[in-house]
């Protein structure tokens, strides 16, 4: 029964039952009244049935009393299970060298890169995200967040064409590196970059692949171009345990990034229930006496005449 499940936060609360349960206590165990009904001019012990309905409708205030103890004792009763969403926290990695002002569609292949990463975003709701973006050095320009139009607002302001001239090469294990440093100060949810580029890269980027390995990091890369993606994407990602994609036009780099959605499901871990306030029954129960108690003033009680 559901009633076994019910827990009191203040049961001290009902000492205060005592005082209605002495004036039951008081009604069952007393002669009744010597007075006379004049709905019938009888006496009210000398018809049994009456004098049992009367009682009854006496024991509607002190009833009322033990429900509004009941809670006041605020009764908790334990919620359903909860599934919890484990975050995923994701860095995207975004190559912003003068190559990447190259066309692509209505506009550079920079500009595509990022419509597709501010869509990716949109539908990845719960998750957290942050941005780092790279050429011979780079920068981790937004942190891993929940707010997502942090990256939003970014985009104008990191195009390649307002990048410093010592942006102009394509160093990504050195960005992956940077990417690193910001996901280990996630303790908890799964990490991934999303690396983004359209160049070969002029450093070592399986060191880069191998520290993200040790810290459980999922690299995915995306090359933006007509050509094959260049062998140093394949090994990031071989090592990282993740995939390469080529996208030559901003169609295929949507599809790309759905894609990943695809392999990077949401996971989620029950979580443990929680005590909740459960005052439906005790509620319903003194309204429905409060009635009861109203209905008995149009003539079922005792009357001192």
């Amino acid at each position: 029964m559901i009633f076994e499940k019910i827990s009191f936060d203040n049961s001290l609360w009902f000492l205060a039952a005592i005082i209605p349960l002495l004036i039951l206590f008081y009604i069952w165990s007393t002669k009744g009244h010597p007075v006379k009904l004049p709905a019938d001019n009888i006496e009210g012990r000398s018809n049994r049935w009456l004098w049992f309905i009367t009682n009854f409708a006496a024991m509607a205030p002190a009833l009322l009393l033990v429900v509004i103890t009941c809670i006041l004792a605020g009764p908790k009763i334990q919620g359903e299970p909860e599934d919890e969403k484990i975050i995923n926290n994701i860095q995207f990695c975004l190559d912003a060298s003068g190559s990447m002002n190259a066309g692509l569609g209505n506009g550079t292949r920079y500009d595509a890169a990022m419509a597709a990463i501010n869509k990716f975003t949109a539908y990845r709701k719960g998750d957290s995200f942050g941005l780092t973006v790279f050429g011979t050095n780079f920068i981790n320009w937004v942190p891993v967040t929940k707010d997502s139009s942090a990256i939003a607002l970014a985009t104008p302001f990191l195009s390649p064409n307002n990048m410093a001239k010592w942006f102009g090469g394509t160093m990504i294990g050195k960005a992956l590196k940077g990417c690193r440093e910001e996901l280990i100060k996630k303790e908890e949810g799964d990490r991934l970059v999303i690396l983004v580029s359209d160049g070969q890269s002029g450093d070592d980027v399986a060191g880069a692949a191998n520290e993200l390995k040790r810290s459980n990091i999922v690299v995915y890369s995306i090359f933006i171009g007509n050509t094959a993606p260049p062998a140093q994407m394949y090994t990031i990602s071989s090592i990282t345990g993740g995939k390469v994609y080529s996208a030559s036009n901003p169609k295929s780099l949507d599809e790309t990034f759905k894609h990943i959605d695809r392999m990077e499901k949401s996971k989620f871990k029950k979580k443990a229930p929680k005590k909740e306030d459960y005052y439906e029954p005790f509620t319903i129960a003194g309204l429905s006496i409060l009635g009861f108690y109203l209905l008995t003033l149009f003539g079922l009680r005792y009357t001192p005449w």
